[in-house]
């Protein structure tokens, strides 16, 4: 996601860097307030994952290429029934950890639609973020 800013030009890394941050402190105090309850999206808008994918998911989220791990960190936050998540919140939540800031942004998405209680500690951890990306 770029917001404008060429991290190529000279004196623009701090600008960068701080909307970073700021992108990720937003992304994480959504998430926080989905999993209390403060957010709700209409199922309709959403495709649901069916809980048989969990396994082949949880491979692609540690072991793909950049896209396939945002692809699947994606799909990881839409299984239905949510009761059926463990095993793809452990995935998100070390997904948070993961080189590419798309993927740590989307596994806060997933974990706040999974409504993870388990996920608040490493969200909270995650809003101090320091990516450059």
């Amino acid at each position: 996601m770029s917001l404008g800013v060429d991290s190529d030009v000279p004196g623009d890394r701090p600008l960068h860097e701080a909307m970073s941050g700021i992108r990720c402190i937003i992304t994480c105090t959504l998430v926080i307030s989905a999993m209390q309850g403060g957010l709700v999206l209409a199922p309709s808008t959403r495709k649901l994952t069916d809980p048989s994918e969990i396994p082949s998911l949880v491979s692609d989220i540690r072991d793909g290429d950049e896209k396939t791990r945002i692809a699947a960190a994606y799909k990881l936050g839409h299984i239905w029934p949510i009761t059926a998540a463990g095993e793809a919140s452990s995935a998100l939540i070390r997904a948070l950890h993961d080189p590419s800031e798309q993927v740590r942004i989307h596994a806060a998405a997933a974990l706040g639609e999974l409504k993870a209680r388990k996920a608040i500690d490493p969200l909270i951890l995650a809003t101090g973020d320091p990516s450059g990306e």
